[in-house]
């Protein structure tokens, strides 16, 4: 009854009324149609078995599963491509999240289709989340509450929302044991229940001072909070009503109740008195500076110590498109270039484009990978030149060169 449930859901969505006649069936020897159910972000669950799929093929085995991916309209399922249940199971043994032996069923060979268009359409969809869009939290004590986008930091989002608070006391669990209220310094105090810290915070915009009770961030009478994109909806489905919109406007004013003292904007004759000197610029780590046929290699996430070749590179973006090697993986996968470093082998011939040695060039002599043996930022390469003389310097500042330099006859007072 269940699985009939979820293939008459599928069936019923409208993106498939389009292409219902143009999908091909599949065929009797062709891989079968798995569904499991999951106990955590599809998503990052497909990752992890797509990753699994790579260290196998790296170990020389084959990979019993075709492909592995998350339909967006059916919460709490992934869908496998398989010859047999026990592929199934054997594949997917050992990640968490998974059900394997309870939560396994086959997909009717006539919903097939219905279920590959809505994964397609559902690709070919993408919703860019932005600083300053309205999103509304899923569940937990702000389950339905409305949040706007702070800062965007990978695959982590800072947002502000209304907080919960009675007294002393925050809002916690899966209930909405609070109403919402903005944050009061002297009315958390007031309870002696807790004690209002003042802590600096490393925001995009540099650091920035907050109230903190209880673990929560509060500044200007909202509460800031790290979620995944999974923990909250966005796009079209969020609709701020007129009653939220004017509740925002009149959040509180500025002042030392809701944001630190120090952090409070100075009048004219006080900046006059005393006047800061410039704030350093906060380096950010923008990744290297990348060109297309360049190798590199990701040194963290879920694809770390994954090679490949950049297929595309656009100056400014933030990611480029990487083809893997050495995996058997179809496409370009796009990649954050902070999560990238340049990769190169001892005898490449390079040219350095910044730094001390800029214009200087030679061979990759040696690759120091630092203490703890991992690729980064930090990685430096020892450059042999082709006086003889060796320098080090960073792996990003390089660049394989195909130019090769001119044989040299003599070196001082010794000629060939």
């Amino acid at each position: 009854d269940e699985l009939g449930k979820r293939g008459e859901d599928i069936s019923r969505m409208e993106v498939l009324e389009s292409v219902e006649q143009t999908v091909t069936v599949p065929e009797s020897k062709d891989p079968r149609l798995w569904c499991l159910k999951t106990f955590g972000p599809e998503q990052e669950l497909c990752i992890k078995l797509m990753w699994k799929a790579f260290e196998t093929i790296r170990n020389g085995e084959s990979v019993p599963v075709a492909s592995v991916f998350t339909v967006p309209y059916v919460r709490g399922y992934i869908y496998l491509e398989a010859q047999r249940e026990a592929d199934v199971r054997r594949f997917t043994k050992g990640i968490n999240g998974l059900s394997q032996y309870t939560g396994l069923s086959l997909v009717p060979i006539d919903q097939m289709a219905g279920v590959f268009s809505a994964a397609k359409a559902a690709a070919q969809k993408v919703n860019v989340i932005r600083p300053g869009d309205w999103v509304r939290l899923k569940k937990g004590p702000y389950g339905g509450d409305l949040a706007q986008v702070d800062e965007v930091d990978d695959d982590m989002y800072l947002l502000k929302m209304k907080p919960r608070i009675r007294g002393g006391q925050i809002a916690k669990g899966n209930k909405k044991i609070f109403p919402p209220k903005w944050f009061h310094k002297d009315d958390m105090e007031a309870t002696r229940e807790v004690i209002v810290n003042v802590e600096p915070r490393k925001t995009q915009k540099g650091f920035k001072l907050f109230y903190v009770a209880h673990g929560e961030a509060y500044r200007d009478g909202f509460l800031y909070k790290n979620y995944r994109s999974s923990a909250f909806v966005s796009g079209s489905d969020v609709r701020p009503t007129e009653y939220e919109l004017t509740d925002w406007r009149n959040a509180p004013p500025i002042s030392e109740q809701v944001r630190p003292e120090d952090d409070l904007p100075k009048s004219k004759e006080e900046k006059e008195e005393k006047m800061p000197p410039p704030p350093l610029p906060v380096k950010k780590d923008t990744g290297p500076i990348l060109q297309d046929g360049e190798r590199v290699i990701v040194h963290s996430g879920d694809l770390k110590n994954l090679r490949g070749v950049v297929s595309k590179a656009v100056f400014g973006s933030p990611t480029v498109l990487v083809q893997p090697r050495d995996v058997d993986v179809k496409g370009d996968l796009s990649i954050s270039t902070t999560r990238l470093c340049k990769y190169f082998e001892i005898g490449d011939y390079v040219t350095v484009l910044s730094g001390d040695h800029a214009g200087d060039a030679g061979h990759v002599e040696k690759v120091d990978l630092g203490p703890q043996n991992e690729w980064g930022s930090h990685v430096t390469a020892h450059i042999l030149a082709s006086d003889y003389t060796s320098f080090r310097t960073s792996l990003n500042d390089l660049r394989k060169s195909f130019e090769r330099p001119e044989t040299r006859c003599s070196n001082g007072d010794f000629k060939v």
